[in-house]
């Protein structure tokens, strides 16, 4: 992987949906459409399986499938990131997956979100690349979630309740 500074991005940061089958299983070949259109319409860097509403759904093993089809997709054209979160040890192989996998790097910094101190979160926004990639969004067709499902795919016993606070 790359160190610290070496990663420069051009364009809009983009966080790919992770697509499941219908039998629950991560999606290869609408995974790799879905980035392919990315970063056609002009996305600067793929993260994927780091968003925070499916990192939890998937397993070590589908987080690393689906950081080695954004790598073969992208075929170095943008750096590709992906999320090595959780308690150490987790967080240590899902490290050297992503590094197995392809990735120019990971989106975490010291057990954090690195988040750029400069206005706009340090980039600068292309309003055009914006809005060609939320048309992606609109034509993907995907708007509904089964978190629940997911997460009983990973532990049978899992139940879904509200959080209290």
């Amino acid at each position: 992987m790359r160190t610290e500074g070496d990663i420069e991005f051009q364009g809009v940061l983009f966080f790919p949906v992770t697509p499941f089958g219908a039998d629950g299983s991560l999606d290869e070949e609408r995974l790799a459409r879905h980035i392919e259109s990315g970063v056609a319409a002009g996305a600067g860097g793929v993260f994927v399986a780091c968003g925070p509403g499916e990192f939890h759904a998937l397993t070590p093993d589908e987080i690393e499938q689906a950081t080695r089809v954004a790598v073969q997709t992208t075929a170095g054209r943008v750096p590709v990131l992906a999320a090595a979160v959780g308690p150490p040890p987790m967080a240590r192989d899902q490290a050297a997956r992503i590094e197995r996998a392809g990735a120019d790097g990971l989106l975490l910094r010291d057990g954090a979100v690195a988040v750029p101190t400069g206005p706009g979160l340090g980039v600068a926004l292309d309003h055009d690349a914006l809005d060609r990639l939320h048309g992606l969004y609109v034509d993907c067709g995907m708007r509904s979630r089964d978190d629940t499902g997911y997460m009983r795919r990973i532990r049978p016993e899992y139940e879904g309740r509200l959080p209290r606070w």
